[in-house]
């Protein structure tokens, strides 16, 4: 068995991934995971896991054991270090109740602890299902609305109305507090080739839903599994003649006219989110009544997965 040198510890918990997988209403399943250094160094990786936690609301303190599943090869063949656990009767993050877990993980080396972590996580199952977005078994039909378009709407006003905010790189510290207080987020980057450590830092806010990429923007293996609770958006403006990546599980069309939209249907197979054309700035509720205008002159004639303005 070989040492690990002073700062390797640390570095290998900098690419922890939290993230739950099977999930009802009755148990879910919590991973930790990060990268194993080549060789055997007899390295476990274990944790606790705490909650939940929400500002709303008080529940009775529970806490449950991760199980070290020793080393394992990724989908890009990557070993790594793997520790679950089975949370019985889980509480969903959602606007109404924000409920989220502390997550302590802990890497061993033989009997020595060597270096620890913690994250937040917030289980919301949300995903992509045929052409359709579906949250907690439920169809999910979101609306959205840019926060420069309402710069001056509060928080408690995103909430109050259930609209999700569509945000541009947003900084921690609006991620945090959408999180604790129940703002969903949609995020939008620029990047056309987003690092594992970004998309990484986006998954650890339980509000963050959505993540937005450019239309030419390239996802990495590496970067989409760092993310593996994130839902990504390829953003197609209204170019009604490019084909969804085949990383997007979603794309964002903007509603020029709907003649171009319907041709843009015909050949997807994906959820679509409509974008209404840009406006001026104005209030929360002027945007988010413009999702429900595009909803209603579509109908009949086309169904989104969504509506954005």
């Amino acid at each position: 068995m070989s040492a690990l040198s002073a700062n390797e510890p640390q570095s290998l918990l900098g690419e922890l991934d939290v993230f739950f997988g099977n999930t009802s209403s009755t148990a879910a399943r919590i991973y930790a995971r990060c990268p194993a250094p080549p060789g055997e160094r007899d390295l476990r990786l274990t944790g606790r896991i705490h909650g939940p936690h929400c500002v709303f609301s008080q529940t009775l303190p529970f806490s449950t054991t991760m199980s070290d599943l020793g080393q394992g090869a990724s989908d890009m063949n990557r070993s790594t270090l793997v520790a679950s656990a089975w949370l019985s009767d889980p509480c969903f993050w959602s606007e109404d109740s924000p409920f989220a877990y502390k997550v302590h993980v802990e890497l061993h080396q033989g009997s020595q602890l060597v270096a620890e972590a913690e994250r937040w996580l917030g289980i919301r199952p949300c995903g992509a299902v045929g052409n359709r977005l579906w949250l907690a078994a439920k169809r999910w039909v979101p609306r959205g609305v840019r926060r420069e378009h309402a710069p001056q709407a509060a928080l408690a006003d995103w909430r109050e109305s259930m609209t999700v905010m569509n945000v541009h790189d947003p900084a921690p510290e609006l991620c945090q507090t959408a999180s604790e207080v129940g703002v969903r987020l949609f995020v939008r980057l620029l990047d056309l080739n987003p690092s594992p450590a970004r998309l990484r830092d986006l998954a650890g806010w339980p509000a963050v839903a959505v993540v937005i990429l450019p239309r030419d923007a390239v996802l990495d293996p590496l970067a989409r599994a760092a993310a593996p609770n994130l839902l990504f958006a390829q953003a197609l403006g209204n170019d009604h003649s490019h084909l969804p990546a085949a990383w997007a599980d979603l794309v964002v069309v903007t509603a020029v006219e709907s003649d171009g939209i319907l041709k843009r249907a015909v050949h997807l197979e994906l959820p679509m989110l409509v974008e209404a054309s840009p406006a001026s700035p104005g209030s929360l509720a002027e945007f988010r009544a413009r999702c429900d205008q595009t909803q209603a002159q579509l109908a009949g004639v086309l169904d989104p997965a969504g509506f954005l303005a």
